[in-house]
């Protein structure tokens, strides 16, 4: 089943044969059920998986991202191994990661020699989702793709928007135009990744 040119899908349940995509532009969210093959999102496309169940059987592969695409993942299990390639970024929410071992908290995982995948040597990452979930999976990053762990946070970041401003609505419109610098923000439990 395939979400193609700006659709979406979100499953709940049930049971698809082969693989779950995301393909240009599009957007599948799977909250449950079971996938027989694959999970993928290529094409500028967005993929949430944060329950159920993906087998990956027929083409050794549970999860991959590629092309621009983004893929979160805090729940649910997947079977088979984990791959990054050709821009694509995976986000795994949870804690208590392991990289080949080593506890590892926020950190974002890039190919060890630049290339395409199927020429990186076997990690294995292990931990536990967000949901609860354990996770266990071989995984390959090629081509300027990442994994991201994302630990989930004991404190809350401090927010801080810069020092005080009045402003005057200086056209009587209603609404002025003010820039915020949150560089004093923090978070105790890792790095800020972005501001909104």
């Amino acid at each position: 089943m395939i979400a193609y040119n700006n659709s979406q899908i979100t499953m709940t349940g049930g049971f698809i044969g082969n693989h779950l995509g995301a393909y240009h532009n599009s957007q599948v969210t799977m909250l449950g059920g079971t996938v027989d093959e694959c999970l993928s999102a290529l094409g500028n496309s967005q993929f949430t998986l944060s329950g159920g169940r993906v087998i990956g059987i027929a083409v050794n592969i549970g999860l991959e991202v590629h092309g621009n695409s983004q893929f979160n993942f805090s729940g649910g299990s997947v079977e088979e191994k984990l791959t990054a390639f050709d821009d694509g970024i995976l986000t795994i929410y949870g804690s208590d990661f392991k990289v080949d071992g080593q506890q590892v908290g926020y950190v974002e995982l890039t190919s060890i020699f630049g290339g395409s995948w199927r020429d990186e040597p076997s990690r294995h990452l292990q931990g536990t989702l967000l949901n609860g979930d354990s996770l266990a999976n071989d995984f390959y990053i090629g081509n300027n793709a990442k994994i991201i762990l994302a630990p989930e946070p004991t404190t809350p970041p401090v927010a801080d928007a810069g020092s005080d401003q009045t402003v005057t609505d200086s056209d009587d419109n209603g609404s002025q135009q003010v820039t915020l610098d949150g560089s004093g923000s923090s978070d105790s439990d890792g790095i800020i990744v972005s501001w909104v």
